[in-house]
């Protein structure tokens, strides 16, 4: 979160005023570990898809929950939005102007090796409304993070 946060402020520098953010995490989810380098793509997307070229500020909003033995972290813009064939193509590995190329994808991929295939990136989005990309991890317990710290 304090890289999301990090990365955040210097977007909000960057684009003064088109831009606000705001981080709800619950906070008994805030010492669990995920692997590097997940949330960071997919604020990025949110920023330079969503909300880049949107009429007046944007928002970028990222909330966190546990939910059924999982971790849900939410990434939501209120941008332009996606069409559906969009978002039924969003992991396809892409190169070309319009393409979001292979960020996405790989965040996807590693989170599914890491995991498992019942976890990664969830999108729901609205044109002309904004977007929200779910990250669902599993909760590891303190015992078992501590045990991993170790290995």
């Amino acid at each position: 979160m304090d890289y999301a946060a990090s990365y955040l402020t210097i977007q909000k520098m960057r684009y003064q005023d088109k831009m606000e953010f705001e981080i709800d995490v619950d906070e008994g989810i805030m010492n669990q570990q995920i692997i590097k380098l997940v949330l960071q793509p997919v604020v990025e997307n949110a920023i330079y898809h969503g909300i880049k070229y949107k009429e007046g500020k944007g928002l970028i909003k990222i909330t966190g929950t546990y939910r059924d033995g999982c971790i849900y972290l939410t990434v939501y813009d209120n941008g332009r939005g996606m069409e559906q064939e969009v978002l039924d193509h969003i992991f396809d590995a892409k190169n070309g102007e319009e393409k979001s190329g292979i960020g996405i994808c790989n965040v996807q991929m590693r989170l599914q090796l890491y995991y498992g295939m019942e976890y990664g990136i969830f999108y729901k989005s609205i044109p002309g409304e904004g977007t929200a990309a779910t990250i669902k991890i599993p909760f590891v317990e303190e015992e078992a993070q501590e045990t991993n710290e170790d290995k």
